[in-house]
C-alpha cells in the first residue's frame, strides 16, 4: 500500500495554517495555500479566520501573547481548530493523513 502525503494543520505567523508533508521527505513540510486543494468556500474562509485569530493573538507593541492570559480566548481559538481538523479530514482525508499541531487544538485520543 502506498503511503499518502500528510497534511498539517497548524497556524503560524504571515503562513497559510495548513503544512504538506510528503510521504517520501518525513522532516520536510511545506507551507501550502488551501486554495489550491480544492477545499469547500465555507472550509478555505474557516482557515483564514482561524489563521487571523492566530496572528492576532500577539500584542504587536509589548510582542505579549494574550492568548496565554485569557484562556477562554485560547480555548476558543482550539475549539476552532478542532472543527476544521474534522472538516479537513471530511473534504481531503481520502487523499491525505491529517493531523495538526496539537498545542493549537489539543486532541484527546481516549
Amino acid at each position: 500500500m502506498n503511503k499518502r502525503d500528510t497534511l498539517i494543520l497548524s497556524a503560524a505567523v504571515r503562513c497559510f495554517p495548513l503544512w504538506l508533508r510528503k510521504s517520501h521527505r518525513k522532516s520536510i513540510s511545506v507551507n501550502i495555500d488551501p486554495a489550491t486543494l480544492k477545499l469547500s468556500q465555507d472550509l478555505q474562509q474557516s482557515l483564514a479566520n482561524w489563521s487571523a485569530q492566530w496572528e492576532s493573538r500577539y500584542q504587536v507593541d509589548d510582542q505579549k501573547d494574550i492568548y496565554r492570559e485569557d484562556s477562554e480566548k485560547w480555548e476558543n481559538f482550539k475549539q476552532k481548530g478542532r472543527r476544521i481538523l474534522k472538516q479537513l479530514e471530511k473534504e481531503v482525508g481520502e487523499k491525505y493523513e491529517i493531523t495538526c499541531n496539537e498545542d493549537q487544538v489539543k486532541i484527546n485520543h481516549n
